[in-house]
């Protein structure tokens, strides 16, 4: 094992279950770049049973990598219950003496959970981080978990993140956020440490667009649009408006919903949905292999946000994937979009919350001549706004590393 030792722990899938998973696996990248060998604990739903810690398998353990899993909580009581769960993470955290850093995404249960295991790590020396990569709106059916959530997330956010040493945040928004309390701070993007393709991809006149996520719980109806994160309902709505002015040399494929969910979330916009017939495909949750084939096959991702802080707060891991893997993104200019983004080379950027230019920009793409997408996707490829080696100095630097 490598002398030097870097922790990751908190509420993800590690290194692709979810986009918190794909975000911690690009900053192991940097680590193990670096020379560190990172020891994870994530947190997954499947394969953990009681509140014993299970180390993983060689496919996600490595000479680089060893990686352990903490039960997902089954019921809102799990969420509290955390004294075993922090007494066998702290026993596991002791097999490592050599470490020199301990990184938090979030908390594998409530916040207040890793509050003994920040004070353990300072005990020892022990430099403690946290990612910080959002701050999100709670919204649930149930109003009691809503105000639980919201108190925790506050707690999180608000509170606890100011406490550590350092901060990696996601957007220059966080980073001003923790500007007066955390001195030693980075920001960087999503960086993916796979997935990177390196062809152009497909190009011919019909225009593959595509959208990934779910910006909505599935067991509930949206009763307020302007709440949701990806504008998924606009590109449909947009898309329609288009079709019916005779512009119609597209197919949008959705990935994460199935058509039955969205019309059931989102009512109003099912006119919309069957007068687009096969210009549209729903095609529900599929694996992350299987995906990243479906987005090398397509031309273009769209992400329509609102300027909100929801958006502004965080940077879309879709949109660091679509360029990594060489495919441009047509994007509402919301948070860092432009600081990574460059206008008609990687990206069609719009102004959020303007239907006019993204109805303008949606349909350029679809218009768009072989010609000029190719040159588009071959500048995704030579982008490496989004690779963990882009990072590997600033990093160095922020760790100080010797």
């Amino acid at each position: 094992m490598k002398s030097k030792v870097i922790f990751y722990i908190g509420n993800f899938h590690y290194p692709n279950g979810n986009a918190a998973g794909k975000r911690v696996a690009g900053i192991t990248k940097i680590f193990a770049l670096l020379g560190y060998h990172i020891v994870i604990f994530d947190t997954r739903r499947e394969d953990c049973s009681g509140y014993n810690l299970i180390e993983l398998d060689a496919k996600n353990s490595n000479e680089t990598v060893t990686c352990y899993s903490m039960p997902y909580p089954k019921s809102l009581a799990d969420w509290f219950r955390t004294s075993r769960l922090q007494t066998e993470l702290i026993r596991k955290i002791d097999e490592y003496p050599k470490a020199e850093a301990a990184v938090f995404y979030g908390s594998p249960r409530i916040s207040t959970f890793s509050l003994p295991v920040i004070s353990h790590f300072k005990r020892n020396q022990v430099c403690v981080v946290c990612d910080v990569v959002d701050w999100l709106t709670v919204k649930t059916k149930n109003p009691v978990r809503d105000i639980v959530k919201k108190s925790d997330d506050y707690y999180q956010k608000a509170i606890l993140n100011k406490k550590f040493d350092k901060s990696i945040c996601i957007s220059s928004y966080l980073d001003r956020l923790y500007s007066s309390d955390i001195s030693n701070r980075v920001v960087i993007p999503p960086v993916l440490a796979d997935n990177i393709s390196s062809s152009k991809g497909r190009v011919d006149e019909v225009k593959r667009l595509f959208y990934a996520g779910n910006p909505f719980r599935n067991d509930m109806k949206v009763n307020d649009v302007n709440a949701m994160k990806d504008r998924v309902d606009l590109t449909i709505k947009y898309l329609y408006q288009l079709k019916k002015e005779g512009c119609d040399n597209f197919i949008f494929d959705v990935y994460g919903l199935t058509v039955t969910e969205i019309k059931s979330s989102l009512p109003y916009i099912s006119a919309y949905i069957d007068y687009l017939g096969d210009n549209i495909r729903f095609n529900g949750a599929v694996c992350n292999d299987l995906l990243v084939t479906k987005l090398r096959d397509s031309d273009f991702t769209i992400l329509f946000r609102d300027e909100k802080r929801d958006s502004v707060a965080g940077f879309p891991s879709k949109v660091a994937e679509s360029i990594i893997n060489g495919i441009p993104v047509i994007v509402s200019d919301v948070g860092d979009v432009n600081l990574y983004l460059i206008n008609k080379k990687t990206a069609l950027i719009s102004k959020p919350s303007d239907s006019i230019t993204q109805i303008e920009t949606l349909k350029e793409a679809i218009l768009m001549d072989e010609g000029k997408l190719t040159v588009m996707k071959m500048e995704c490829l030579k982008d490496n706004s989004f690779r963990p080696e882009n990072y590997v100095d600033e990093m160095k630097v922020f760790l100080g590393y010797k």
